[in-house]
């Protein structure tokens, strides 16, 4: 991947995003599926729909269309109280938040303007600790739905796999770790069948791979053999979507998330192994075999639920909790590939 600056991109985006994004084009660094494609006519997306895991996910469990994600939230600064998140905030949003934008799409959980009910057509299927299983759930109950399936205007994006990897790697089912590595594929393989399926109706399927889980604290506190461990079965899984994936490079686009928390993670400026938000607005997801158990208040962590300390955790820690990404850093910049690949793509 060709190299970049995150500790730069923070105070200049701009500038860096243009520079970065022109060397990914003539690199092909983070390819899209087949490479660009010229059109007469360019994409425009009629709804995006919303399939993976907490990684895409908002929740607005209070029905305002003010909803919170998983990661860092921004606060409303008009708000003097400080207890008012703002979702659409720039800089704080997740990436799929970034790919509806694209196409002047709005989300029900996030919808600041109360843009009427008729008009909402971003569509979020996510679900906390969405496995491939649940991914093929979530889309054969879309097509079943009364949205009444996909369509040719139809913008999907995919990202799953950070729970297979947990929950495969704590199953003691499996007897050796050829064996994980084996099921760890096919379930990357239940991916790629399911963005086939999707793509073969014209729709266009934006998806990405899932990031290196041994890269994060979670991992990095097994110790470097357990951590070798999980980057191990990212890559696998990542593998079997990759080599069972169409590549026509005209309905599919790709972006890899692995690669920029790897990028990330090795910008010696930015903190990648302590946690942003504090103690009591962090979730525990532990597994006993394959089952896993959540615990916690992420949801509810905001840029004034964060550690002290000689910098500020918004932009310079990589990770909000033990597992999940501050979005301010990581899911930004994955936002911002996922606009480009899906502009060059479709």
């Amino acid at each position: 991947m060709t190299a970049f600056r995150p500790s730069s991109f923070a105070t200049r985006p701009g500038r860096w995003l243009r520079a970065t994004l022109a060397s990914v084009t003539l690199a092909g660094a983070l390819v899209g599926c087949g490479g660009s494609v010229s059109t007469a006519e360019p994409f425009q997306a009629g709804r995006l729909i919303v399939f993976g895991d907490e990684l895409s996910l908002m929740v607005d469990s209070d029905g305002k269309g003010n909803a919170r994600h998983y990661g860092i939230n921004a606060l409303d600064s008009t708000d003097s109280s400080g207890s008012t998140v703002a979702c659409g905030t720039a800089n704080h949003r997740i990436w799929v938040q970034y790919l509806a934008s694209l196409y002047g799409l709005t989300f029900a959980e996030c919808n600041p303007n109360g843009i009427d009910d008729s008009a909402i057509l971003a569509l979020s299927r996510a679900s906390y600790g969405a496995t491939a299983a649940d991914l093929k759930a979530q889309v054969l109950g879309f097509e079943e739905d009364l949205q009444g399936g996909f369509n040719e205007t139809d913008l999907v994006s995919v990202l799953v796999g950070l729970h297979d990897v947990l929950q495969v790697y704590h199953d003691t089912t499996y007897a050796t770790m050829a064996d994980k590595e084996a099921e760890i594929y096919a379930r990357g393989k239940v991916v790629a069948q399911m963005i086939k399926r999707m793509a073969g109706n014209g729709t266009r399927v934006l998806v990405s791979l899932v990031m290196d889980v041994g890269l994060t604290p979670y991992a990095q506190a097994l110790g470097t053999t357990e951590a070798g461990h999980l980057t191990a079965l990212s890559d696998q899984f990542n593998l079997g979507l990759r080599q069972n994936m169409s590549n026509d490079g005209t309905h599919i686009g790709l972006v890899e998330l692995n690669s920029v928390v790897r990028t990330y993670h090795n910008n010696a400026t930015l903190n990648h192994t302590e946690l942003a938000c504090d103690e009591d607005h962090r979730n525990t997801d532990s597994y006993a075999g394959g089952t896993r158990t959540t615990t916690g208040n992420l949801l509810n962590c905001t840029t004034a639920t964060l550690v002290s300390g000689d910098t500020d955790p918004a932009t310079t820690y990589l990770w909000a909790d033990a597992l999940h990404p501050n979005a301010y850093l990581i899911q930004r910049y994955l936002g911002q590939l996922a606009q480009t690949r899906a502009s060059d793509n479709f």
